[in-house]
């Protein structure tokens, strides 16, 4: 992975001031591609059964650019009518996915540990700044070594979804779905983290034609510590991977796939939200 990194981040030189198109329609341009996309008559990739590709070789993200992933797909022939999605996945500098349970916040959320707490322990106590803000969150966790600047983030110190909290005379006792992984004292900085996935979707068909149809969309801009709105690239995106999830929802169908690019270009001045 460092090896592709070093040869993705040549890209930036390379396109700093015009646009690039990154061509995705090989086999070999996509890890387990080969043996999985096979290329037909007329060069287009039939894959069959349910499958998630990643690129080999990830692109480095700037703020000041645009990431457009365009393709065409359709149904193969006698196949039955499948789902797919497609779109990229935010990486680190080191090339490891961020999910949005580590790098997307519940503001005013902040505390620290009551109690200290060890591998195995399925309770934690915690004292929250304003105990009002802490409930049972769709995809809540619990995040340890929080930083007030949010420098933390993305924090992979999390714990499993939440399953209850009880105040107890002020100190909050929050119970999680499975036991916690790791050990940190009492005074530990917390906060909840949400959300779950990895991916940022550039376009999708629940129910695909047997015609050619094009799909395109575009993420752009970097967002601020602790926000995920799914359209620009999370804080700490060094680069993006894409994906594709084929045949999602039924394994016997095949779908064709042709025309795969990444368009990397100067975004529009409104089109980044860095801060």
């Amino acid at each position: 992975m460092k090896i592709q990194l070093m040869a993705a981040g040549l890209m930036v030189w390379l396109g700093m001031c015009v646009g690039q198109e990154i061509r995705l329609d090989t086999p070999g341009a996509w890890r387990k591609g080969e043996g999985n996309l096979v290329k037909t008559s007329d060069g287009s990739l039939r894959v069959s059964g349910t499958m998630l590709f990643a690129a080999m070789d990830p692109v480095p993200v700037s703020a000041r650019k645009s990431y457009t992933f365009r393709l065409k797909v359709r149904q193969a022939d006698g196949s039955p009518v499948s789902s797919f999605y497609f779109g990229l996945i935010p990486l680190n500098d080191e090339g490891v996915s961020i999910s949005m349970n580590t790098a997307t916040i519940v503001r005013k959320t902040e505390g620290e540990l009551a109690a200290g707490v060890n591998a195995g322990d399925a309770v934690v106590k915690i004292k929250p700044v304003e105990a009002k803000r802490w409930a049972v969150y769709p995809g809540g966790v619990v995040c340890f070594g929080a930083r007030d600047d949010l420098c933390d983030l993305p924090n992979r110190q999390v714990t499993s979804p939440m399953k209850s909290i009880v105040d107890r005379n002020g100190v909050l006792e929050v119970t999680f779905k499975s036991d916690i992984q790791y050990k940190f004292p009492a005074g530990t900085k917390v906060r909840i983290q949400i959300g779950s996935g990895r991916y940022l979707y550039t376009g999708s068909a629940d129910k695909l034609s047997r015609d050619w149809k094009e799909y395109s969309g575009t993420v752009q801009g970097l967002l601020p510590p602790g926000e995920w709105d799914g359209k620009s690239f999370p804080h700490g995106t060094a680069y993006a991977q894409p994906f594709l999830m084929v045949n999602w929802n039924r394994k016997e169908a095949a779908l064709e796939l042709k025309d795969l690019q990444l368009k990397v270009e100067p975004a529009n001045a409104s089109g980044s939200v860095q801060k």
